[in-house]
Protein backbone atom coordinates (compact mmCIF):
# COMPACT_ATOMS: atom_id res chain seq x y z
CA UNK A 1 0.00 0.00 0.00
CA UNK A 2 1.36 3.53 -0.83
CA UNK A 3 4.37 2.20 -2.95
CA UNK A 4 3.38 3.51 -6.12
CA UNK A 5 2.32 0.16 -7.96
CA UNK A 6 -0.70 1.83 -9.79
CA UNK A 7 1.27 5.34 -10.95
CA UNK A 8 4.33 3.62 -11.76
CA UNK A 9 2.47 1.02 -13.44
CA UNK A 10 0.38 3.01 -15.79
CA UNK A 11 3.70 5.02 -16.52
CA UNK A 12 5.24 2.14 -17.18
CA UNK A 13 3.02 1.29 -19.65
CA UNK A 14 2.21 4.42 -21.56
CA UNK A 15 6.44 4.42 -22.07
CA UNK A 16 6.50 1.38 -23.51
CA UNK A 17 2.79 0.74 -25.38
CA UNK A 18 1.99 -2.07 -22.96
CA UNK A 19 -1.50 -2.94 -21.79
CA UNK A 20 -1.82 -1.73 -17.92
CA UNK A 21 -3.87 -3.70 -15.56
CA UNK A 22 -4.73 -2.45 -12.04
CA UNK A 23 -5.96 -5.63 -10.17
CA UNK A 24 -7.85 -3.38 -7.33
CA UNK A 25 -9.48 -1.20 -10.51
CA UNK A 26 -10.62 -4.32 -11.97
CA UNK A 27 -12.08 -6.34 -9.31
CA UNK A 28 -14.07 -2.87 -8.46
CA UNK A 29 -15.22 -2.63 -11.82
CA UNK A 30 -16.35 -6.38 -11.96
CA UNK A 31 -18.33 -6.15 -8.72
CA UNK A 32 -19.71 -2.49 -9.18
CA UNK A 33 -18.10 -1.69 -5.56
CA UNK A 34 -15.31 -0.41 -3.91
CA UNK A 35 -12.61 -2.69 -2.23
CA UNK A 36 -14.33 -1.23 1.14
CA UNK A 37 -17.45 -2.29 0.27
CA UNK A 38 -16.39 -5.85 -0.53
CA UNK A 39 -14.60 -6.41 2.48
CA UNK A 40 -17.49 -5.28 4.72
CA UNK A 41 -19.97 -6.70 3.09
CA UNK A 42 -18.38 -10.29 1.82
CA UNK A 43 -15.43 -10.35 3.88
CA UNK A 44 -11.34 -10.59 3.50
CA UNK A 45 -11.64 -14.16 2.54
CA UNK A 46 -14.70 -13.51 -0.69
CA UNK A 47 -12.04 -10.24 -1.40
CA UNK A 48 -9.33 -12.40 -1.95
CA UNK A 49 -10.66 -15.01 -4.31
CA UNK A 50 -12.10 -12.10 -6.43
CA UNK A 51 -8.47 -10.96 -6.40
CA UNK A 52 -7.38 -14.52 -7.26
CA UNK A 53 -9.88 -14.71 -10.30
CA UNK A 54 -8.89 -11.60 -11.98
CA UNK A 55 -4.87 -12.68 -11.32
CA UNK A 56 -5.90 -15.57 -13.48
CA UNK A 57 -8.28 -13.77 -15.80
CA UNK A 58 -5.46 -12.08 -16.84
CA UNK A 59 -4.82 -12.09 -20.41
CA UNK A 60 -1.47 -13.44 -21.91
CA UNK A 61 0.88 -11.40 -23.71
CA UNK A 62 3.88 -8.41 -22.22
CA UNK A 63 1.18 -6.32 -20.00
CA UNK A 64 2.36 -4.45 -16.44
CA UNK A 65 -0.04 -5.14 -13.43
CA UNK A 66 -0.32 -3.94 -10.62
CA UNK A 67 -1.86 -5.76 -7.92
CA UNK A 68 -3.15 -5.15 -4.43
CA UNK A 69 -0.81 -5.89 -1.22
CA UNK A 70 -1.68 -8.63 -0.29
CA UNK A 71 -2.44 -10.17 -3.36
CA UNK A 72 1.19 -11.83 -3.60
CA UNK A 73 0.87 -13.24 -0.04
CA UNK A 74 -2.56 -15.18 -0.17
CA UNK A 75 -2.12 -18.95 -1.05
CA UNK A 76 -0.25 -19.50 -4.05
CA UNK A 77 -0.72 -16.10 -5.92
CA UNK A 78 3.34 -15.15 -5.72
CA UNK A 79 4.03 -18.31 -7.63
CA UNK A 80 1.07 -17.55 -10.14
CA UNK A 81 2.35 -14.50 -10.51
CA UNK A 82 5.79 -15.60 -11.43
CA UNK A 83 4.32 -18.26 -14.12
CA UNK A 84 2.94 -14.84 -15.83
CA UNK A 85 5.73 -13.00 -15.18
CA UNK A 86 8.72 -11.04 -13.72
CA UNK A 87 7.61 -9.91 -10.15
CA UNK A 88 8.75 -6.58 -8.93
CA UNK A 89 8.38 -5.17 -5.58
CA UNK A 90 8.63 -1.98 -4.85
CA UNK A 91 10.28 -1.34 -1.74
CA UNK A 92 9.69 1.81 0.44
CA UNK A 93 10.64 2.09 4.10
CA UNK A 94 7.65 1.40 6.57
CA UNK A 95 7.19 4.94 7.60
CA UNK A 96 7.23 6.94 4.46
CA UNK A 97 4.69 4.13 3.38
CA UNK A 98 2.02 4.60 6.46
CA UNK A 99 2.83 8.82 6.22
CA UNK A 100 1.82 8.71 2.48
CA UNK A 101 -1.94 6.78 3.27
CA UNK A 102 -2.74 7.34 6.79
CA UNK A 103 -5.32 9.67 6.10
CA UNK A 104 -7.21 7.65 3.06
CA UNK A 105 -10.43 6.09 4.72
CA UNK A 106 -11.30 3.26 2.21
CA UNK A 107 -8.07 1.26 3.38
CA UNK A 108 -9.92 -1.80 4.76
CA UNK A 109 -6.74 -3.12 6.37
CA UNK A 110 -5.62 0.42 7.44
CA UNK A 111 -6.49 0.99 11.32
CA UNK A 112 -3.46 2.61 12.58
CA UNK A 113 0.17 2.19 13.02
CA UNK A 114 0.50 -0.52 15.06
CA UNK A 115 -2.01 -2.63 12.72
CA UNK A 116 0.08 -1.10 9.39
CA UNK A 117 2.87 -2.22 11.26
CA UNK A 118 1.65 -5.31 12.15
CA UNK A 119 0.40 -5.87 8.33
CA UNK A 120 3.85 -5.10 6.54
CA UNK A 121 5.69 -7.37 8.59
CA UNK A 122 3.41 -10.49 7.41
CA UNK A 123 3.93 -9.89 4.41
CA UNK A 124 7.72 -8.39 4.50
CA UNK A 125 8.83 -12.22 3.66
CA UNK A 126 6.36 -12.65 1.04
CA UNK A 127 7.31 -9.48 -0.67
CA UNK A 128 10.82 -10.51 -0.30
CA UNK A 129 10.12 -13.88 -2.70
CA UNK A 130 9.87 -11.09 -5.74
CA UNK A 131 11.93 -11.46 -8.98
CA UNK A 132 13.49 -7.96 -8.40
CA UNK A 133 13.18 -5.66 -5.66
CA UNK A 134 14.18 -2.09 -6.08
CA UNK A 135 14.56 0.81 -3.62
CA UNK A 136 11.34 3.01 -4.62
CA UNK A 137 11.82 5.79 -2.52
CA UNK A 138 11.56 8.38 -5.06
CA UNK A 139 9.49 10.55 -7.05
CA UNK A 140 8.07 8.54 -10.07
CA UNK A 141 10.30 9.84 -12.62
CA UNK A 142 13.35 8.47 -10.79
CA UNK A 143 11.67 5.52 -10.30
CA UNK A 144 10.67 4.82 -13.54
CA UNK A 145 14.23 5.47 -14.80
CA UNK A 146 15.50 2.87 -12.05
CA UNK A 147 13.20 0.60 -12.95
CA UNK A 148 13.88 0.53 -16.38
CA UNK A 149 17.76 -0.13 -15.87
CA UNK A 150 16.76 -2.95 -13.59
CA UNK A 151 14.86 -4.51 -16.13
CA UNK A 152 17.17 -3.63 -19.27
CA UNK A 153 13.66 -2.23 -20.92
Amino acid sequence: MGCGKSTLGSLLAQQFDLPFFDIDAEIELKEGCSISQIFAEKGELRFRRIEQQILDELPGGPHIVACGGGLPCFEDNLLRMKQKGLVVYLEVPLSILYARIQNELDRPLLKDWPAFEQLFLAREACYGGADVIINANMQPPELLRELQQSLDF
